[in-house]
């Protein structure tokens, strides 16, 4: 079984992002949020420390959150980036996908660098696990990188995104070791894009997938 091993990440976790990345990771997470509905019952998965979770508290006061992640420490972070109003309209839970209510649905799904954690047999599990927890019409925004062999900037991309696979398998045990065509899992779920940019030369994109309505 794999075991990811953020704790051991999270005091250290942002700084590093930022000196990689700069601030352009919470830019692409950030991107989409003003276009989530009012009222909403959200679930975020793997949210880490919570910026995220902050931005989109300030942007909606109304909005229900449930905030998945399998790291304590992560969570502690999280939780320190809000006040006590903000605290009352998230439910943390510490754990994975299978300590969600199963017949508990949500009006939107973020997923942000998480997905490309796992193995092409696993995505395929995880994914329509949270699919069916989706409102019909529901959203489901995702942001990570992106490799494109055609893109004149892969010379550069490339060894950097496997030099990021070859850490995060060092440090927490991450099950894959490359990226994956993340919209052909989401086609397959019959997920359409409705909004989507780009950042860092295409390396990083940010989307708004839709669940169609139910007829």
């Amino acid at each position: 079984m794999i075991v990811n091993e953020y704790n051991k990440l999270a005091p250290y976790y942002d700084f590093l992002a930022r000196m990689v990345f700069g601030k352009r990771l919470l830019r692409a997470k950030l991107h989409f949020l003003h276009l989530l509905p009012e009222h909403a019952k959200i679930c975020i998965i793997g949210g880490g420390t919570g910026h995220v979770l902050q931005q989109l508290l300030k942007n909606n006061p109304h909005t229900q959150i449930i905030y998945l992640e399998k790291s304590s420490k992560m969570i502690a972070l999280a939780r320190q980036k809000l006040n006590q109003n903000m605290l009352t309209q998230v439910r943390f839970v510490e754990g994975d996908v299978s300590n969600l209510a199963e017949e508990e649905k949500y009006d939107v799904i973020i997923t942000n660098f998480f997905l490309d954690q796992f193995s092409e047999r696993r995505l395929t599990i995880l994914m329509k696990s949270l699919n069916s927890r989706l409102q019909a019409g529901g959203l489901w925004l995702f942001t990570d990188f992106v490799l494109t062999k055609r893109s004149k900037n892969y010379w550069w991309q490339f060894p950097l995104v496997k030099f990021m696979f070859a850490f995060f398998k060092l440090t927490v045990n991450i099950e894959s070791n490359k990226l994956l065509e993340f919209n052909l899992f989401f086609q397959a779920l019959g997920l359409e894009i409705n909004n989507e940019q780009y950042f860092l030369k295409k390396l990083l994109v940010t989307r708004i997938y839709k669940r169609k309505s139910s007829k």
